[in-house]
């Protein structure tokens, strides 16, 4: 805290800044180096002590000059950081740093000090607010955003029942491996293997043969007779594909169909497969008794 010399105000802490009040706004909610902080305007100020110790406040108050009227009553947060060393800097400047997947470090600079402050975001609940406001305007009707819609969901394992029905409404509207594929690996996360191979069959239609040894490895745990047909149905299809045996072997070995497996596995082999599937072969036959050597 310093003496502020006018009004007759006493003790007050620095405003981060010059002149006006320093404002900070957040278009979400967050965390602030671990203490939630909702979404809205807030004033900065800071207390700093000898040791470089650093109080940052953030005040619902954000339209008085500086910090000349700050009351503590008027606090949204308080959190502690501590000040670093760091290389001259003229000008008192506030960037974003150090982003690491949901957060960010806001540092302020100033001569030979760094005061960094670590953000926090939940953003996966964000960004599902953000879709949900988006899916009931323009893009609701655009298959493509459909899709990516449900690909959020998807790759964040997430919200799983409203990427399905974005996944439907998508191939509803436009028929498509990616929309009928997403909806069975949605399913497949919350472990409904029938309707996943619905979904799945849909989308065997629209797909290439890697991508039908895709779904059958999503089907694997949950529905291997599933998969194993989808894994016939590549080998059927290509038979001198040397991948595809090797995924038809540990089709069989989910079943536990040994001597199916020990034959598909050899026949990748036959069949002079790049150095992956090869080791991946002659893993399977070992651990199944087989002599390779």
């Amino acid at each position: 805290m310093q003496q502020v010399n006018f009004g007759g105000k006493g003790m007050a802490p620095w405003r981060a800044g010059a002149n006006e009040n320093t404002i900070i706004t957040l278009s979400t909610d967050v965390m602030v180096e671990g203490e939630p902080l909702a979404a809205g305007s807030y004033g900065l100020h800071m207390v700093l002590s000898e040791d470089q110790s650093v109080t940052v406040i953030f005040s619902k108050n954000t339209s008085s000059w500086g910090s000349f009227w700050y009351k503590e009553e008027e606090d949204a947060l308080r959190v502690q950081v501590q000040a670093e060393e760091a290389p001259h800097t003229e000008l008192l400047t506030y960037d974003w740093v150090a982003y690491a997947g949901n957060s960010a470090t806001l540092a302020l600079s100033w001569e030979k000090l760094r005061i960094p402050i670590q953000f926090e975001v939940d953003l996966v609940n964000t960004v599902m607010v953000n879709l949900r406001d988006e899916m009931r305007g323009q893009a609701g009707f655009s298959a493509q955003a459909q899709v990516a819609a449900a690909n959020f969901c998807y790759q964040n394992q997430t919200h799983q029942k409203e990427g399905i029905a974005w996944a439907q409404q998508s191939g509803a509207a436009q028929p498509s491996f990616n929309a009928f594929a997403l909806e069975g690996l949605l399913y497949a996360q919350l472990e409904q293997g029938t309707e996943a191979a619905t979904a799945m069959d849909k989308a065997l239609a629209y797909a290439s043969p890697p991508q039908v040894n895709f779904l059958a490895y999503q089907l694997l745990p949950l529905n291997p007779e599933k998969a194993v047909e989808y894994f016939q149905q590549n080998v059927k299809g290509n038979p001198e594909n040397p991948n595809f045996h090797d995924s038809l072997g540990e089709g069989y070995l989910a079943l536990g169909q040994d001597r199916d497996a020990i034959k598909s596995f050899r026949k990748a082999l036959a069949l002079d497969p790049p150095q992956n599937v090869r080791e991946n072969s002659e893993k399977n036959l070992r651990e199944l008794g087989v002599d390779i050597d």
